[in-house]
């Protein structure tokens, strides 16, 4: 069978198709990639904020924060100090203010003047960092802060607090003061986004080099999927004439069986069943003879009789022999094979040699198997062979059992299917009778090279 190639239009449909469902895969993907890694850059950015406020009261506001601005709202001069040095060294963008609670809610400290010595109820979270001795944070919106709400600042912060245990120099594992520091939320979800569109453009690079690589992948894969499509369109269609061939041939069995019960019928009215009521007006005319007393006439006629009955029984040996010969039940196929080949060369003169090294007796249905083959096979050589010599060769290979007849006759083409006679039933009846026991069967011929039937059958040797 000849390869055809892949039809263009189709590859470029799958190939088309594959793009597309991978664009939408990666756009769903990219998707979700984008929302997740934008939760993951504003959380990781207000932590880095959190941490920024940490580290600038560790390191720099606390150094300049003594016990004594720790326990009393700092008095006017020390707090324009303190001021100064936050407005220079603190309040750096995105820090909007600074301010130092004492652990009952007292403001000691803030960049916002009016908030000094004031006493406030302490929110959760200023409480929670006395108690825990632990820097927290969260993102609160300035009109929600109440009497701490200032006009100027920014409408949304992150409020840290951080407490100052250690810097008391009292030793306590509880925090004496806690500083609290404003951050712009707008800088921190500004920087987000610069961070969040830097990755996203990484992804979207690394997803579009994927995609284009992806694109001779899918190219080639059209191909080889248009290969197993016509592939399995072949062994559909192959499929299908088997199923057709199938079905005619039991068509055919079925027929040939009617046939034969018809002909068996047939054969029997005219020749056994003739024949033995002759017999039958024979012995009358014995009975009559010996009435007359004509005792050597009625003796003769017995003679005939007699000769005719063992004819009779011939004969119907033969028909018997033809339907089943006994040979292969009782002594095998071998012995089975010979009488055939005796019996062909009595009937037509065709020489047929029989060449059989089994080394034993095969199962029953084998040795039928292999006989009806062998027995088709050389009723096709008498028929339409015109060979002067056939052989078959009966042997085991490799666990298998092997039967070959082969003859020197006119051959036919292989393509052929049909003759002027009708098609080749029996062939088709061969190969299924083959198949249905898991055998397989070929057929070889030339115009002038005569025709080889070879079959080969798993070995199974006659059970005791």
């Amino acid at each position: 069978m000849s390869k055809r190639k892949p039809r263009p239009a189709r590859r470029w449909r799958l190939v088309l198709r594959f793009a597309v469902g991978a664009l939408v895969a990666f756009a769903v993907v990219g998707a979700g990639l984008s929302v997740l890694l934008s939760r993951r850059v504003l959380d990781r950015d207000r932590r880095a904020a959190a941490e920024h406020a940490q580290f600038v009261v560790d390191s720099v506001l606390a150094d300049h924060l003594t016990a004594k601005d720790l326990s009393a709202p700092v008095k006017p001069d020390r707090y324009a100090q303190l001021l100064g040095f936050a407005r220079t060294q603190v309040l750096q963008p995105p820090l909007v203010l600074v301010t130092v609670w004492r652990s009952d809610g007292t403001v000691l400290f803030s960049s916002i003047r009016s908030f000094v010595g004031k006493k406030f109820v302490p929110a959760s979270d200023l409480r929670a960092a006395f108690v825990g001795d632990t820097s927290r944070s969260a993102v609160v919106y300035n009109l929600d802060k109440g009497k701490l709400f200032v006009p100027r600042l920014p409408e949304q912060v992150l409020d840290t607090f951080v407490p100052l245990a250690s810097r008391t120099g009292h030793g306590s594992s509880s925090a004496s003061a806690v500083v609290e520091i404003y951050t712009d939320y707008a800088s921190v979800i500004a920087t987000a986004h610069s961070t969040y569109w830097k990755d996203i453009l990484t992804t979207a690079e690394a997803l579009g080099i994927i995609y284009l690589l992806l694109l001779p992948v899918a190219w080639s894969l059209s191909y080889t999927l248009e290969r197993q499509n016509e592939s399995m369109e072949v062994l559909l269609s192959r499929e299908r004439s088997t199923q057709f061939e199938r079905r005619r041939l039991l068509d055919r069995m079925l027929k040939a069986a009617e046939e034969e019960r018809t002909r068996l019928a047939a054969e029997l009215h005219d020749g056994a069943v003739q024949r033995l009521a002759r017999l039958g007006f024979g012995l009358e005319r014995v009975r009559s003879r010996q009435k007359q007393g004509d005792v050597a006439g009625a003796e003769n006629m017995l003679r005939e009789m007699q000769t005719a009955v063992f004819d009779e029984v011939k004969e119907l040996r033969a028909m018997m022999s033809r339907l089943r010969p006994p040979v292969l039940d009782q002594r095998g196929l071998e012995d089975a094979l010979r009488d055939r080949a005796e019996a062909i060369k009595a009937d037509t003169g065709l020489e047929c040699t029989i060449q059989a090294t089994l080394d034993g007796r095969l199962a029953p249905n084998l040795e039928t198997v292999l006989y009806r083959v062998s027995q088709e096979a050389l009723q096709n050589v008498v028929k339409h062979a015109r060979a002067k010599h056939a052989q078959v060769v009966l042997g085991r290979d490799n666990g298998a059992v092997v039967l070959e007849v082969q003859d020197d006759g006119v051959g036919f083409q292989p393509g052929a299917t049909k003759t002027a006679g009708g098609d080749h039933f029996g062939m088709l009846a061969m190969r299924e009778r083959v198949e249905m026991i898991g055998g397989s069967g070929e057929v070889t011929s030339s115009a002038g090279q005569g025709t080889r039937v070879r079959v080969i059958l798993r070995w199974q040797g006659s059970q005791a």
